[in-house]
């Protein structure tokens, strides 16, 4: 155990910092958690995760390139952004494969810049559900953020 403590050997309680702007550590692995600004368990961080997720064609949607599709998971909240050029056969489609499913119902910020609107849509498990007014047509771009609970 590292032990915040005096040259009198008594504790000090949030007196001593580990490492310095100029003396850092490299790398901290941990085999459970990091408490952040408190003890409670809602101050606990137990799992940080980022990597790349593979949108996917559900339903009526041709999708012909993929560009940054990333995603970041803190605890019980997963973020992922996509950029995709795609082919609509339908005012309605599926875009599947987002890497958690989802707790519930939750919407994503889906737009469609080659028509200039904002896809209405929900997320439902793995997918994201779209319901476009407009956006049947050739090569439009659809950009995905979506932040939702797993």
């Amino acid at each position: 155990r590292i032990y915040p403590a005096s040259s009198s050997g008594g504790g000090r309680d949030n007196a001593i910092d580990l490492g310095a702007s100029g003396a850092r550590f490299k790398d901290l692995y941990l085999s459970s958690g990091v408490y952040l600004g408190g003890t409670g368990a809602a101050n606990k961080l137990d799992d940080f995760e980022t990597g790349t997720w593979t949108p996917a064609n559900s339903s009526n949607l041709v999708i012909n390139s993929i560009v940054n599709a990333r995603y970041t998971k803190v605890g019980d909240i997963v973020t992922v952004t996509a950029w995709l050029k795609t082919n609509p056969s339908s005012t309605v489609f599926v875009i599947s494969g987002l890497p958690f499913s989802s707790l519930g119902r939750s919407t994503a910020s889906l737009s469609d810049a080659s028509n200039g609107i904002t896809v209405p849509n929900q997320i439902v498990g793995n997918n994201i559900y779209g319901y476009a007014g407009s956006t049947s047509g050739t090569q439009n771009d659809f950009f995905i953020s979506a932040t939702y609970h797993v």
